[in-house]
């Protein structure tokens, strides 16, 4: 199989293998792409790499479908047969490129001493405990780590690289998850734009204790599993995700999880919950799986297990109920939606939780540490009044419509229609009504003035149905475009505006101080 290698892909071996002859192979390097921007195919590139030069790879995981991708992925990229090591697969195959669950192998380290690169995918896994899978491996395979992630930092510790003794890595040598290498990829097709919308119902957390850095699960449980919540979030979701192909939710815990399924259910949407323990119950993890990407579920409520290794590019609409301190978790929630997928718009994510005030925007997430407050990274956001965007709260324009800023500008209560992604390009921004009105003036034509009603925003569009030349003409092609008949005059069309397709979307631009809508979805 042919496979070419895109822009973002293209460096990342030769910034690998420069930086190990740099350093003798005596450092570890990070290699850092986005959810969905193909980083199985760029440790592909390095093992084609390293064969050529007749070099061993293993390459580990700790999900079993990250690393049955890998192996796949390595496969058709070289031609090489690659050996899996998984009591999962129940395969126990050692070549020299071999996929391995870190599960199945850090108890025999010896086994595995030959090879000459360790690889690990996901590697922010790896935790600082010397006790831990991974740290146990590395103090017997002594050859030079290289880790991929999308997310390059840890909950209450920071980032996973540097000079401190704990710090198995020692540097990003190639990153497109920054900001502008975000919005490149967004821009360039290859990832999903993704949309926030505002929501009515907001989980408040100020109450809830903290354990380990993170919100106390069972407090979250007892606080949000109640009836009144699921029933308030849950309709929101069904009008706000009206049109939305897939839906994937994250839940607190496994009853919050099925307490939601049976309320979806009960609404007609085929509904299926995956969780950690499902295999335990009984239930073939692969098949559910398989049946999710064959959409034979409307609806899939997840309970942490679909963060990171799960690979459905169709999902259009994130729902999330899982309030969370963790970077890692809110970028990688969110990422589950930033695959590209044949008439995916984009992917809109409806945040109860309010992570995206708490954490900022996945491509530029606040990093805390414990005691030491905030590391790198930038405050979290605040609502555009004008555009209704979510933009970082130190920011003093807004990069969708200009708008700029009071010096002392505090964060709004919520975000309605906000772009997750600083990207400068015009908005789209969901639609929750749309109402009709004529509008007329004393010895002038009256027009129909539509208004659309997008969270707290009102944007109006004027339809000059009665003027003459090409306003006419466009106000004409404007109804016959929404499913109408074109009168010839507004009083004449008020008695059938209900007949006219509703734009469930619409692309806005602001020009002055006006918005130009420059394209409507129904």
């Amino acid at each position: 199989m042919s496979i070419e290698l895109r822009v973002h892909q293209k460096d990342a071996t030769p910034n690998v293998v420069n930086y190990l002859r740099k350093h003798k192979g005596k450092k570890n390097p990070i290699v850092a792409l986005p959810t969905g921007a193909g980083k199985s195919y760029c440790i592909a590139d390095f093992v084609m790499w390293a064969l050529r030069n007749r070099r061993k790879v293993l390459v580990v995981s700790h999900v079993y479908e990250i690393i049955a991708q890998n192996a796949k992925s390595i496969q058709d990229y070289t031609g090489v047969s690659v050996g899996l090591y998984s009591a999962k697969a129940n395969r126990f195959e050692i070549k020299d490129v071999t996929a391995a669950s870190i599960q199945s192998i850090y108890r025999k380290p010896e086994l595995f001493q030959q090879f000459d690169y360790i690889i690990v995918d996901e590697c922010h896994r790896i935790s600082y405990d010397e006790n831990s899978m991974y740290r146990k491996l590395r103090a017997v395979l002594t050859a030079p780590w290289i880790g991929y992630t999308a997310t390059y930092f840890r909950l209450g510790t920071g980032y996973i690289f540097g000079d401190a003794a704990h710090h198995l890595f020692d540097e990003v040598v190639h990153d497109w998850t920054h900001k502008e290498k975000f919005v490149e990829l967004v821009k360039l097709g290859f990832l999903s734009p993704l949309i926030a919308k505002g929501t009515g119902f907001k989980m408040d957390t100020s109450d809830i204790k903290m354990v380990g850095g993170d919100f106390n699960l069972k407090q979250l449980s007892d606080e949000f599993d109640r009836d009144a919540v699921t029933n308030a979030i849950l309709e929101e979701c069904m009008v706000k995700g009206e049109g939305r192909k897939q839906w994937l939710f994250f839940a607190i815990d496994m009853k919050h999880a099925d307490h939601i399924a049976e309320w979806l259910i009960r609404r007609g949407k085929k509904t299926i919950v995956v969780h950690s323990k499902m295999e335990e119950y009984g239930f073939d993890r692969d098949k559910i799986i398989s049946d999710i990407k064959d959409f034979k579920y409307d609806a899939i409520v997840n309970v942490d297990i679909l963060t990171t290794g799960f690979d459905h590019p169709a999902i259009d609409l994130i729902c999330i109920l899982r309030p969370t301190e963790s970077p890692v978790l809110h970028v990688q929630m969110d990422g589950r939606g930033s695959r590209t997928f044949p008439g995916k718009l984009d992917c809109l994510i409806l945040d109860f939780a309010g992570n995206h005030e708490r954490l900022g925007p996945i491509n530029d997430p606040v990093i805390k540490i414990k005691g030491k407050g905030k590391e790198g990274g930038e405050p979290p956001m605040k609502q555009c009044p004008s555009c209704d965007t979510y933009v970082l709260a130190q920011a003093r324009r807004c990069p969708q419509c200009g708008h700029v800023f009071p010096r002392q500008h505090g964060l709004t209560p919520s975000a309605y229609n906000a772009a997750i992604i600083d990207s400068g390009e015009p908005v789209w921004i969901i639609v929750d009504d749309i109402t009709y009105e004529r509008k007329a003036e004393f010895a002038r034509p009256s027009t129909l003035v539509v208004t659309y009603h997008c969270g707290d925003r009102k944007i109006r569009e004027h339809i000059c149905l009665e003027h003459k030349g090409f306003a006419r003409d466009k106000a004409r092609h404007w109804i016959t475009y929404r499913g109408g008949k074109p009168t010839d005059t507004v009083a004449e069309f008020m008695p059938h505006v209900g007949e006219l397709k509703k734009a469930s979307r619409i692309r806005v631009q602001k020009v002055g101080k006006y918005f130009n809508i420059t394209e409507s979805v129904f």
